[in-house]
């Protein structure tokens, strides 16, 4: 779930370094598609904290929170954008990248946990 907004706001700063107006409208066009897909992410990561254990949803809160800042900042970015104001839109996408990778680690974090091996549930049988 985290492919599209993730993709999609990692992939604005790069074609923001083209000033031409059809490179920016796509760069725009990113980080609204980023803001609209956080909202299923989100809904999703709440489904998954909601089945974790107590160490694990200690993290998802921050992970939470930082992600929470970061589709904000980028609600901003969005909003600059469509106003014309592209290079304010451009510094605060760059700083919610930064929330972003702290985010993202934490959410690496979490999904680490649900890859690790489970004891069996079956009886260990003996040999004689």
């Amino acid at each position: 779930m985290t492919d599209v907004p993730f993709g999609a706001w990692f992939m604005a700063p790069y074609l923001d370094f083209f000033p031409d107006p059809g490179t920016q409208r796509a760069a725009t066009r990113l980080v609204g598609l980023g803001v609209l897909a956080a909202a299923s992410t989100a809904l999703a990561g709440w489904a998954e904290w909601a089945l974790a254990g107590r160490t694990k949803q200690r993290v998802g809160v921050v992970h939470a929170g930082l992600n929470a800042v970061a589709v904000l900042i980028m609600l901003g970015s969005w909003t600059a954008r469509r106003r014309g104001n592209h290079r304010l839109g451009v510094r605060l996408a760059r700083a919610a990248a930064r929330f972003l990778i702290a985010g993202g680690f934490l959410g690496g974090y979490k999904g680490s946990a649900r890859r690790e091996p489970r004891p069996s549930p079956l009886p260990q049988l003996t040999r004689i």
